[in-house]
Order: structure tokens, then sequence, then C-alpha cells
């Protein structure tokens, strides 16, 4: 598996920012990043049954991404994955836990940084239409 590491230090750039109207649209983004870092077909995310390990951890750090580093509701982020609010509660727990890890905690900052790079380019893309 190859990751590509992205440095930023900028904060979240949409922290809870009208959540409810926009958390389609990012969580789209997210799942697309964590899709192409893990190399992980797009389906993968909403199957309904249990999935291999690989898969259901890319899930675990999509929801993650999406309520702890951008803010969106525990809620919100369970109905855009297809699961409980407790799910991804859960998913939040697991992943800081396993932050520990220092190749894992590379991992996540690249993905948080690279859903930040592709966040701010279309906000403004957005501001020149």
């Amino acid at each position: 598996m190859q990751i590509i590491v992205v440095q930023s230090t900028n904060s979240p750039p949409f922290r809870r920012a009208n959540p409810r109207n926009r958390s389609k649209p990012i969580c789209l983004v997210v799942e697309a990043t964590v899709a192409a870092s893990f190399r992980l077909p797009l389906s993968a995310f909403h199957s309904r049954n249990r999935c291999s390990a690989p898969v259901a951890f890319a899930r675990q750090i999509a929801m993650y991404i999406s309520h702890v580093w951008l803010g969106l509701s525990l809620s919100d982020v369970g109905r855009y994955f297809g699961r409980d609010r407790t799910t991804v509660a859960h998913a939040c727990q697991v992943v800081e836990d396993r932050r520990e890890n220092p190749n894992i905690d590379r991992t996540v900052s690249s993905i948080e940084a690279a859903v930040d790079i592709w966040l701010e380019t279309s906000r403004k893309l957005g501001e020149d239409a």
C-alpha cells in the first residue's frame, strides 16, 4: 500500500459551519480521499454487511475525519455512511486509539491535510464562479 503524505498546519477549514447542509458533499470528499489513500472502491464504504478489516478501518478513518476534524455531528456522519451514530462514536474511539502508532497517525494526518486542500480549493473555485 502506497500512501501519499501531505503536511498541513492549518486548522480544519469548515468546523461547525452549518454542517447539516454541508455534510453530504463534505463526507463525499472525505470518503474519496480515504478511498484513494487506501486504493479502495467508493462502494466499499457503503457495504451493509461486515467487511474485511482494512476496509472497515478505512471507513472508520473517514467517519473519524468527518466528525472530529470537520466537526460534523455523529448523526450526520452516520446517516451518510449508513451507520448508527454510536457506530461513528466507536469508529472515532478506534482511530484515536490507533493514532498512537506513528504510521497510522501520519496516515490520518496526511488524509486530513489532503481533505483540507481539496475543500479549500473547491471553496476558492466557488468564489471565482
